[in-house]
């Protein structure tokens, strides 16, 4: 059966190119099904066709090649609409179709997309105690960072055909700061790379982890070296894996299916700001800039409490203290966090079960500060 997605991810785009690239005229979808051969089988044929500028016979004998664009002068360029449809006629090859392009400068262009269907059987009515489908894969949010552009772009591209939110940094110091303000599942990095390359990169990542106590990113190097021992060395600087250039949408699809989404440790939901600040984006940014701050001062002291070793009644305060800050953004995994602290200073347990309270806490608040640093940072650049 034809991929749903894949197919709305096809048909989005070429009538997405159609539209873009036809000043005048218009845009037709012609969809017909024929019989085939096999009695089981129908045959699906899609046509976009635009009046628009057309494509050179020359463009179009190199437009299927990555990141080919057909060149035509001035605002009729049509930047980047190779890459589109070379992963289009991808879609189409893995799901057993064909894709392929008539045009005429000046009179426009049609592309025609064929796939094999099988025909559907009457069927009884399915159980409702039994799952009907198997769940959808879920999104991860990945980060990718390459210096090459046409790489980035065709990765990024990738991924939101798979159905991925992306982030894209231009090299491995960007794409440190980057990782540090969100939170990514998958970290993809070019192996080779100014400023800071994917190796160090990784390092990084796998410092700032342990060093903060937060749980371990998955991170994939991508390289055109194909050798074996380039997967060692991904290995020796901490990363998951490692990925070969090109990387087909199948190969890709498939690494990925193998990554769960991490869960933040700590959840805000923001929405009760908007009932503090009525609303005002200034207000809600002094405010997050305050809860900021006031976290990390009030982080510091509680560190500071497990050292000087003070008593349980003072660490009841300070996580009180904590947890009444927590609950302005709905932090309740912190706030519960917090209790946790509070009941076993008052029933008086031991030290050491007090020092992995704190430190739990303490793990949870870098959590809140680093997503209260993304909020910000969103409210900057949106205004």
């Amino acid at each position: 059966l034809i991929d749903p997605l894949r197919f709305k991810q096809v048909l989005s785009n070429l009538v997405s190119n159609a539209i873009k690239f036809t000043e005048r005229g218009q845009v037709k979808i012609k969809v017909d099904v024929q019989a085939t051969e096999m009695p089981q089988q129908v045959e699906l044929k899609l046509v976009v066709e635009d009046t628009g500028i057309g494509i050179s016979r020359d463009d179009q004998l190199r437009l299927f090649e990555p990141f080919a664009q057909a060149d035509n002068s001035g605002h009729l360029a049509r930047s980047g609409a190779g890459l589109g449809l070379v992963i289009c006629r991808s879609l189409c090859s893995m799901m057993g179709g064909q894709l392929s392009l008539s045009s005429v400068p000046m009179v426009g262009t049609q592309v025609h997309v064929s796939l094999k269907m099988n025909r559907l059987l009457p069927v009884e009515a399915a159980d409702e105690s039994k799952p009907i489908a198997a769940a959808p894969a879920p999104v991860l949010n990945v980060l990718v960072v390459d210096d090459h552009p046409a790489n980035r772009l065709l990765m990024c591209q990738q991924l939101g055909y798979l159905g991925h939110q992306f982030t894209a940094a231009q090299h491995g110091a960007a794409g440190f700061q980057a990782w540090r303000q969100e939170h990514f599942d998958l970290v993809i990095a070019d192996c080779n790379m100014p400023i800071m390359n994917g190796y160090e990169l990784c390092r990084s990542i796998r410092e700032y982890e342990q060093r903060e106590q937060l749980p371990a990113c998955v991170v994939l190097g991508f390289t055109a070296n194909a050798q074996p021992e380039e997967k060692l060395r991904c290995a020796e600087a901490g990363m998951n894996d490692c990925l070969f250039k090109p990387i087909s949408l199948t190969a890709l699809e498939r690494q990925l299916a193998q990554i769960e989404p991490q869960r933040p440790a700590v959840q805000l939901d923001l929405t009760s700001l908007d009932a503090l600040t009525g609303g005002d984006p200034q207000l809600s940014r002094r405010l997050l800039e305050e809860l900021l701050s006031s976290s990390a001062h009030d982080r510091q002291e509680l560190v500071a409490m497990l050292v000087r070793q003070a008593s349980p009644q003072d660490i009841i305060e300070q996580a009180h203290k904590i947890k009444g800050a927590a609950r302005i953004v709905q932090a309740v995994g912190l706030a519960g966090q917090c209790e946790a602290l509070e009941q076993a200073c008052a029933r008086g347990d031991d030290h050491r079960v007090i020092e992995t309270g704190i430190k739990a806490l303490e793990k949870c608040m870098l959590e809140m500060e680093r997503m209260l640093h993304m909020q910000l940072n969103s409210l900057n650049s949106s205004g």
